[in-house]
């Protein structure tokens, strides 16, 4: 992005000047009317003052023809300096017009890159992201499950110690084999009271 910008600041000083530049030919325009190649050329002179050889009887011959094409002389010069200023202004807008679309292309195709890069840069975050959230996902699916498990084992064990076997009934009730004789005995006894007169 630094060399982009380096681009547009290269391009608006260019397009500053262009400003000028054209400023400068509307100007010689309005000024000087900016001549094309038919007013740069020499006017033809008519046929009545045609170069006619010199003759000795008309010394003033030499004298006229060259009154009449000083004039003409001393407009070639100011038309052709027009001329070349004008053309030079020209050349040098066209220059700098090029210039200042080849800085933009560059610039353009530059922007289009960091573009593409951004784009990257935001698809590859976008599924790193993905892919910490689906190992997020599975580590706590796994947690869980892992506590399911833990509960169920618990949850069975705490069910096995809350219900006594027959074994630890009968263990509870007949501890010893004296108390079971010592029942039996006073059952005996107390049949006979009830029978006795």
């Amino acid at each position: 992005m630094d060399k982009c910008t380096e681009e547009l600041a290269r391009c608006q000083s260019s397009l500053i000047e262009l400003s000028k530049l054209l400023q400068s030919l509307e100007g010689l325009q309005r000024t000087q009317s900016a001549p094309n190649f038919t007013d740069m050329q020499v006017p033809s002179l008519p046929a009545s003052m045609s170069p006619t050889r010199l003759h000795s009887s008309n010394p003033n011959l030499c004298a006229e023809q060259v009154d009449i094409q000083t004039p003409v002389s001393r407009q070639i010069p100011d038309n052709m300096e027009c001329g070349g200023d004008y053309i030079k202004l020209q050349e040098n807008f066209c220059l700098i017009a090029q210039k200042v679309h080849s800085m933009l292309k560059s610039a353009f195709n530059t922007v289009a890159m960091e573009k593409e890069k951004i784009k990257t840069v935001l698809s590859d975050q976008e599924q790193s992201e993905r892919s910490a959230q689906v190992i997020t996902l599975r580590k706590s699916l796994s947690q869980a499950l892992s506590q399911n498990a833990e509960l169920k084992t618990r949850l069975g064990r705490i069910h096995s110690e809350s219900v006594p076997s027959e074994q630890t009934i009968s263990v509870n009730l007949i501890t010893s084999p004296d108390e079971v004789a010592s029942y039996v005995f006073y059952w005996i006894k107390s049949l006979f009271c009830c029978h006795c007169p």
